[in-house]
């Protein structure tokens, strides 16, 4: 508690403090996080001390953590025995994982949310069984305690920091002074309210292709030199977006569950100078599950209109990242793994996205139109590419997300566009009969040369450059043997495609 909320609490009014407190728990929240990151990193050392540690020097920077003697804790910790480590003042990092988490309760407990008295007696139980009282041992058992992010294997201190860290978002925006283009924001100086309102613009700009589901929604405030901006993006506990302001620095924290989605997330930057530094992964080592990514990026402006630009263009991303693992999964039902990666790059790179093509029924959308558009209905486990070439197959799908979106987006009927999805497939469909028709007529052309070719030297056989006529022609006549030979493989699959009604 800083010396201006001491003074506020000894006039006995609490609750003047909680903007204050506030700020301090989510500052609290952050150290907190980087704290466990510290203690994973410094156990996975001690397992496999010959393994690559990740620098963790713009992770405890974006904590607002000044201690760079914490860097090297990792590499300085080793295995003492079966399920103990000893960790260089491991004590002295669990009192102050104690006294972030009692920050992070204390405007909790003032304000009197609902979730308050559940999460003090969830700190007082983990006190008694996950902290350490060795100075620097500390066994498997109480780190995962207070590092799991499984549910499934009981209470941690890292869960309970997540669900006070939901409950201060929401109370966060209950304390906000005024709106600033939707974002809630309180404390926050005259100046911080064009970068607010330029990340805003950005989140406004795609809002409308989230369409009912929720999410995106903003705080601001100022902590120190630091304008706070945090966004909740979806509804996923793991999944979230902090962003701090320092004068032309921009530095972004993110965590995901999916590291697929968190790689899609950084290179949705790939024209900007941001410079990511490495990706940390909270494993829960005996379960698939808990698994948590975390990666910070840094940009840095030239100018105060790079600034804006930039915060207006990171807020303008976040809409792509709602649902994305689903629409993934999804999409690897009718294209590959690097198509369907390539393509929800492709939506959000165009400001299309995928939640339209979710909301209008997906794969089932598709292979509706498959139905449709073929003679048969498609095999079982039938992919897209399994019925047009796989170039032809994503340019459909290309089609179908903007139709979805557009539709959607204008109020359409759904059975206008979901026509005009069945009316494109079978366009492909019937190009697949005019392409037959054009390889058979490149085979003949092909076939026709190399004749050509041969009746040539057999006019004149005994010409002065004749023996260099035939030999140049012969391998000419050898690169056509080998194209033909490719259509006919290529006309062989679209006709045995044919047979079985694809088209």
């Amino acid at each position: 508690m800083t010396d201006k909320t001491r003074i506020i609490d000894a006039l006995g009014e609490p609750k003047l403090l909680l903007p204050a407190l506030v700020n301090e728990a989510l500052a609290a929240n952050d150290r907190a996080k980087f704290y466990f990151t510290l203690l994973q990193m410094a156990q996975a050392h001690a397992d496999d001390p010959q393994r690559r540690t990740p620098e963790l020097v713009a992770e405890r920077t974006a904590a607002g953590v000044d201690e760079d003697r914490l860097d090297s804790l990792p590499i300085h910790s080793a295995r003492l025995g079966p399920g103990r480590y000893c960790i260089p003042d491991v004590m002295t990092l669990c009192a102050r994982l104690s006294g972030e988490l009692s920050a992070m309760l204390e405007p909790l407990r003032i304000a009197k949310v609902d979730a308050a008295d559940d999460c003090s007696s969830r700190l007082t139980a983990l006190l008694g069984e996950a902290w350490c009282s060795d100075h620097d041992g500390i066994s498997a058992a109480q780190i995962a305690r207070l590092t799991s992010g499984s549910r499934e294997r009981g209470d941690s201190a890292h869960l309970l920091v997540m669900d006070m860290h939901k409950a201060l978002n929401a109370l966060q925006v209950g304390l906000a002074s005024e709106n600033i283009d939707g974002a809630a924001a309180y404390e926050i100086r005259p100046e911080d309210r064009a970068l607010v309102g330029a990340f805003m613009r950005g989140v406004n700009s795609t809002r409308t292709l989230k369409f009912e589901h929720p999410g995106l929604g903003t705080t601001a405030t100022r902590v120190g030199e630091r304008l706070v901006l945090q966004n909740d993006i979806g509804t996923t506990d793991a999944h979230v977006l902090v962003v701090h302001v320092v004068q032309s620095s921009v530095t972004i924290t993110y965590t995901d569950v999916h590291i697929q989605r968190l790689l899609f997330f950084q290179s949705l930057f790939e024209k900007q100078s941001v410079v990511w530094g490495d990706t940390l992964s909270r494993t829960d080592r005996e379960m698939e599950d808990g698994v948590y990514h975390l990666c910070v990026g840094q940009f840095t402006a030239d100018s105060d209109g790079g600034l804006t630009d930039y915060l207006a263009f990171l807020g303008s991303r976040l809409v792509f990242l709602i649902d994305w693992n689903r629409a993934r999964k999804r999409l690897r039902l009718l294209l590959p793994k690097r198509e369907s990666m390539a393509l929800l790059k492709w939506a959000a790179d165009e400001n299309i996205g995928h939640m339209a093509w979710l909301s209008a029924g997906g794969e089932q959308l598709v292979f509706d139109a498959l139905s449709f558009a073929a003679k048969t209905p498609p095999a079982f486990g039938a992919r897209l590419d399994d019925m047009l070439e796989l170039d032809k197959a994503f340019v459909f799908m290309q089609f179908v997300f903007r139709a979805c979106a557009q539709g959607m987006l204008q109020g359409r009927p759904p059975e206008l566009y979901v026509d005009e999805i069945g009316a494109e497939l079978v366009t492909c469909f019937r190009s697949a009969h005019q392409q037959l028709l054009d390889i058979a007529a490149e085979h003949a052309a092909l076939s026709i040369e190399i004749a050509s070719g041969v009746r040539d030297c057999l006019l004149d056989p005994y010409g002065a450059d004749a023996a260099v006529r035939i030999e140049r022609n012969a391998q000419r006549a050898r690169v056509w043997e080998h194209q033909a030979d490719a259509l006919v493989n290529q006309a062989r699959g679209l006709s045995q495609r044919a047979e079985r009604g694809e088209f």
